[in-house]
């Protein structure tokens, strides 16, 4: 099972304690390098086994709810379908704001896979100075 630091302990449980509103306490414990450490030295199924263990005793012991935050926190430094697919085997209905947080980052997600429609050939953009300004493009046709 995964362990923090006390220090790092301490900061969540603070973030924690002053937060009223899921996205407050999401956009603390993303700021937070506790949670950045958490993705960057464990793996996927590392962070969900251990959120699943936790889940699995749930007490309403501060220091374990504070944890199992900055567990599912730390999962939305990776890589999101590989997630999206294990958090969707996981009960989070025992976390008061856990389904909020995941699906406030879900709706961050931006589509990456291109659809090559049969048929559709894409025009080139040009950029024409005269005309364009700072932020407008004109498609050649």
């Amino acid at each position: 099972m995964i362990e923090l630091s006390s220090a790092g302990l301490a900061r969540l449980t603070e973030a924690y304690g002053l937060a009223n509103t899921p996205e407050f306490l999401y956009r603390r414990l993303r700021r937070d390098e506790v949670t950045l450490n958490l993705a960057h030295d464990y793996s996927v199924c590392e962070i969900v086994e251990s959120l699943k263990q936790r889940l699995s005793v749930m007490s309403k012991d501060v220091i374990t709810v504070v944890t199992i935050y900055a567990l599912l926190v730390s999962l939305t430094y990776k890589d999101f379908s590989e997630v999206d697919a294990e958090l969707k085997k996981v009960d989070l209905s025992s976390l008061d704001w856990g389904h909020s947080i995941w699906s406030r980052h879900s709706r961050e997600q931006i589509a990456t896979h291109i659809i090559i429609l049969p048929g559709y050939t894409p025009r080139p953009i040009s950029i024409e100075p005269s005309k364009a300004g700072n932020s407008s493009l004109i498609i050649a046709r």
